[in-house]
């Protein structure tokens, strides 16, 4: 469960939200000035039951298949759009009187108030885009049930937004004293009010929509966001080769072919994901000018890559004791890098603070946009095998984002390979929960494949593998020594653990494969040289 901390935190953000003018509290509030405080009141009801509504739709994953669903999504926003337009015109057409102007109307019933305040915040989509941003920085689904979790901040918003605007609602009189005293301030108050509404209107038309199509349907792409990603990562790099080595074909018993993403120009496949990240920022958040975010390692020479690109300062995130060649390799990009912490866990959660803290654009570690540009690196690979696609296709599994850019190629080219995710044997979490069949919690105690080394999982990824992986399997370190040992005398490529990770599990299944076309993902060669000595030195020990 959510502790009182973390729950205060979210009330505070709950009320800037409920301080913000908006739809609801204009309502309430000239409910109040028209008919009286009791009025008021009986809005409010409304609006707070509307609130139950878009919590339990967040909870149930509701508003996030809605935003998923255009048409559906553009419904409401157009409607809440369309209504405050009606609101503003009301203030400023010849002989309108504004929301805070007292006048004389029939009074409402209750019922009536009560249905106008429910149906205002229901079509207010500024409140469920705060519900699908803000549930997922607060819930931690490896404490228990997430719905449970979403009732307790829900409770929290909903009590915050009744009391800021009970408080509106008893001052009102006060206001319309104020306002009342003076013909010239009431017609200004029409005007200024009539342009706030209407301001509103375009910001529900057009903000709105902006934050939907960054977050978009889950983990599923179309042709021509596939396109897209192909175009936008080769203005920065060619495709990567694949080949089909014969040393590793005759170990093997089968035909191997490995994609060689530690040919990139940052050494991993990450730098498609943060090329492609930060063109949709560019376009959608032109402001952004400082990104912050926590890595191992190769994704934040993505995030550095990509943000010198477009002239964005980055901060980098990274665990006590990360690899010192890969922590020169960002700085070299011109990265800020920050030590905090013993695992990528707790970097994470200093990012998260440091972004909140310092108002920096947080890049996650795994986002859909990560995961359309790294489809790009299997895209390539089926294409080029699309006469005899392999029969199974080795993934290695860090966060899980080129889990999901491999079953995102994967049906993107309608082959039928087996996709079998590879994680550590020291760092069990993705492996755990695909067992599971939901997100699990494992300890990290991996000593060589960093990339691998994650102690909680991402629901959205676990959520994927359990759709798309047809196994989950552990390597050890030992065995994942020995894969960066073959794949520098077959291939003569140099490869970090969680590199060689994909060529581990073929050897460890290679009974079960034999025979068969067998493909590997060599994903990053980032491995420190010392490190690297050293497990060429115990071939020869």
């Amino acid at each position: 469960m959510l502790t009182l901390a973390e729950i205060a935190w979210f009330a505070l953000a709950s009320l800037l939200l409920a301080l913000t003018p908006g739809p609801n509290m204009i309502y309430c509030v000239s409910r109040t000035l028209i008919q009286g405080r009791r009025a008021g009141l009986v809005s409010l009801g409304g609006v707070l039951m509307a609130f139950l509504v878009h919590l339990f739709a967040a909870a149930l994953g509701l508003t996030a298949l809605l935003l998923a669903v255009p048409i559906a999504f553009d419904a409401i926003r157009i409607a809440g759009a369309a209504y405050l337009l009606w609101l503003a015109w009301q203030a400023v057409k010849p002989g309108g009187t504004a929301p805070f102007e007292a006048r004389a109307l029939p009074a409402d019933p209750p019922a009536k108030l009560f249905r106008m305040g429910f149906l205002t915040n229901l079509l207010n989509p500024k409140v469920a885009m705060f519900y699908l941003s803000f549930f997922p920085q607060f819930i931690h689904p490896e404490r228990g049930s997430v719905l449970l979790q979403s009732m307790q901040l829900g409770a929290a918003q909903i009590a915050t937004s009744a009391a800021v605007n009970t408080v509106m609602i008893v001052g009102a009189a006060s206001i319309t004293a104020v306002l009342s005293q003076s013909a010239g301030w009431l017609r200004a108050q029409r005007y200024v009010m009539g342009s706030v509404l209407a301001a509103l209107a375009a910001g529900v038309a057009l903000a709105v929509r902006q934050k939907a199509i960054k977050q978009g349907p889950p983990m599923r792409f179309t042709r021509e966001e596939i396109e897209a990603a192909q175009r936008t990562v080769r203005s920065a790099m060619p495709p990567t080769p694949q080949y089909a080595w014969p040393l590793l074909a005759q170990r093997l018993g089968a035909t191997v072919w490995a994609k060689h993403e530690n040919h990139t120009p940052a050494g991993a496949f990450k730098i498609r994901g943060g090329l492609t990240y930060f063109e949709t920022l560019a376009r959608e958040q032109p402001g952004v000018r400082h990104a912050i975010s926590a890595t191992r390692g190769n994704h934040g020479q993505s995030v550095g890559f990509a943000a010198r690109r477009h002239g964005l300062a980055a901060t980098i995130v990274v665990p006590h004791g990360n690899s010192l060649e890969k922590n020169a390799a960002m700085r070299a990009l011109g990265v800020t890098l920050v030590e905090h912490g013993d695992d990528f866990q707790a970097a994470a959660e200093h990012a998260a603070m440091l972004a909140e803290r310092d108002a920096l654009h947080r890049v996650p570690s795994f986002h859909r946009e990560l995961v359309r540009g790294v489809s790009t690196a299997y895209v390539e690979f089926f294409d080029a095998l699309a006469s005899a696609p392999p029969d199974v296709l080795f993934v290695p599994i860090g966060l899980g984002s080129g889990f999901a850019a491999a079953a995102a190629a994967r049906a993107h080219g309608g082959a039928k390979t087996k996709l079998i995710g590879v994680v550590s044997a020291h760092a069990t979490a993705y492996r755990d929960s695909f067992r599971a069949g939901k997100p699990v919690e494992s300890p990290v105690t991996t000593r060589l494949a960093d990339g691998m080394a994650c102690r909680t999982p991402v629901p959205e990824s676990v959520e994927v593998i359990l759709r798309e992986a047809d196994d989950v399997i552990g390597v050890s370190d030992d065995e994942i020594a020995e894969a960066m040992r073959i794949l520098f005398s077959d291939t003569h490529n140099v490869a970090e653990g969680a590199g060689a990770a994909a060529l581990a599990a073929a050897l460890q299944q290679q009974e079960r494969w034999r025979g068969k076309t067998v493909g590997i993902s060599v994903s990053g060669g980032n491995v420190d040289s010392d490190m690297f000595a050293g497990v060429l030195a115990r071939a020869a020990s």
